[in-house]
């Protein structure tokens, strides 16, 4: 058998589809368009900076390039000692200096050698001398005035890009500059590494709850309904994991439910069946003659056979919210007077005292008369049974929340809080051998409930051992809600 996987597949490795390498690609992506960002922005920054610097430190040797001219000059009273020191000065600028005399002529210049011609930069059509500002390859220059201790012009500095087809890089910066996106390069593959395994290792932890809930899935699938997930994780994980083991509860609990009830329902039914096979089989046998007491046996029997499944079938409507109520205005206080009445004999031959209260200005509400008074005998009726001779029942209607309430209370030895949660299940009773002779089925407080519910309303039970128990039923004013169409739900 294939085994399912994160992705939904049946075994076959499919790493795109998976979960776990999706969140590596998807952060792996962003880590790289992060690094690619990081990487140009801050070797941007930093070759600007460089080129400024080295702005700042060619114009701080051209500063020093105007005095040591002017000194010798003056030292030497002429220019020859300069031309070599431009020669050299030149290249380390990354510029093209020229030194002019106070005429405008060329008396040095680092773009050509002592042997050629020193008009060979001049304009063709131009003999006359330089004059500041000058030109030289169509350029513009930078001109700074070289003045003597006495503060007078003795010549000038010309400084300009050579070739001027180049931009000004010195061999310092493009060295550094060379170094910085090398280094930058290796960093940003080092930490994109690192930054894809971390990741891998996070996506791992993070999703490794989400396999044990995959893998819980498909045995609850399978039947298993004990399973359950740990709840850890990050929050959203941990709510997943807490609704799946709420749902696997629920499950475990609707089956276990559905079981009892099956057994329930056989063992019901077994009752009553067993009575008339053994009632008709002494007939038959001649143990016992057909005469009136027999049949009339028998007919209790069968009626209470058909009261069971006629119940049965009941609930089961109002669970699916099948059942059809036919709503009309009614008069709540008629309802309940009529059932309280109807077990009075019953109340007297078990030494109950049965009284009511209802006063005379309740108000009409929209509802199944038959289902309400259906609700109202169940909980009476459940009263008496549980209450013993000399007790009292009371039941009371009157306004309440907006709505009618209706409560029946008795005197019996109560309800222990454990018993009190299954009290409206079905066939639960918290006295099965009393039940049992007095007729009861066990469905008559789970059957109220779903009419409560089926009108928009609800039954609620309260209880203490040894001071009796409350059964309160809230009916609306206006009936079921709308869209509800007189269906239980």
């Amino acid at each position: 058998m294939a085994n399912p996987n994160l992705s939904g597949g049946t075994g076959r490795f499919r790493p795109f589809s998976s979960l776990r390498w999706r969140m590596v690609l998807v952060f792996a992506g962003v880590l790289l368009l992060t690094l690619t960002l990081a990487t140009g922005v801050s070797g941007y920054i930093s070759l600007a900076a460089l080129y400024s610097h080295a702005e700042t430190d060619r114009e701080y040797m051209e500063k020093r390039l105007t005095r040591f001219a002017a000194s010798v000059h003056e030292e030497h009273r002429g220019w020859e000692p300069v031309e070599s020191a431009v020669h050299s000065i030149g290249p380390a600028l990354g510029k093209r200096v020229i030194i002019l005399d106070d005429r405008g002529m060329v008396v040095a210049d680092s773009g050509r050698g002592p042997d050629k011609d020193k008009d060979r930069d001049r304009d063709d059509d131009d003999d006359r001398p330089w004059a500041a500002p000058a030109r030289f390859y169509n350029q513009e220059v930078e001109t700074r005035a070289i003045s003597n201790d006495a503060g007078d012009t003795i010549g000038y500095l010309l400084t300009g890009d050579d070739p001027p087809d180049e931009p000004f890089a010195p061999l310092e910066v493009a060295m550094v500059q060379d170094n910085v996106r090398k280094s930058l390069f290796i960093g940003g593959i080092a930490a994109g590494l690192l930054g894809i395994v971390v990741v891998g290792l996070m996506a791992t932890r993070m999703l490794r709850p989400l396999a044990q809930l995959n893998l819980a899935a498909v045995r609850v699938g399978r039947g298993d309904l004990s399973e359950r997930v740990p709840e850890r994780g990050p929050a959203e994980v941990r709510r997943l994991a807490a609704a799946f083991n709420t749902m696997a509860h629920n499950l475990e609990r609707s089956d276990a439910v559905r079981r009892n009830m099956t057994a329930d329902v056989a063992h019901e039914l077994r009752t009553p069946l067993s009575n008339i096979r053994g009632y008709l089989e002494a007939i038959r046998d001649g143990v016992l003659p057909a005469d009136s007491a027999t049949i009339d046996t028998l007919h209790q029997q069968s009626t209470h056979l058909s009261q069971l499944v006629d119940d049965l079938a009941l609930l089961a409507r109002a669970e699916a919210g099948a059942l059809a109520l036919d709503i009309q205005q009614v008069a709540p206080a008629r309802i309940v007077q009529e059932s309280v009445e109807a077990f009075r004999a019953r109340a007297a031959a078990d030494g109950v005292t049965l009284h009511l209260e209802a006063p005379d200005d309740l108000p009409e509400i929209a509802a199944d008369a038959r289902r309400v008074a259906q609700i109202i005998d169940n909980l009476v009726e459940n009263a008496i049974t549980h209450t013993p001779a000399g007790g009292t029942v009371g039941v009371a209607i009157g306004m309440a929340g907006g709505g009618v309430q209706v409560s029946v209370a008795d005197t019996g030895p109560g309800i222990s809080p454990e018993e009190l949660e299954h009290v409206f299940d079905r066939f639960y009773r918290t006295d099965p051998s009393r039940s049992r002779a007095t007729g009861g089925s066990g469905l008559g407080l789970t059957i109220a409930r779903q009419l409560a519910a089926a009108h928009g309303g609800r039954l609620a039970a309260e209880s203490a051992v040894g001071e009796g128990s409350r059964f309160v039923c809230m009916l609306p004013v206006d009936g079921p809600a709308a869209g509800d169409d007189g269906a239980a739900g």
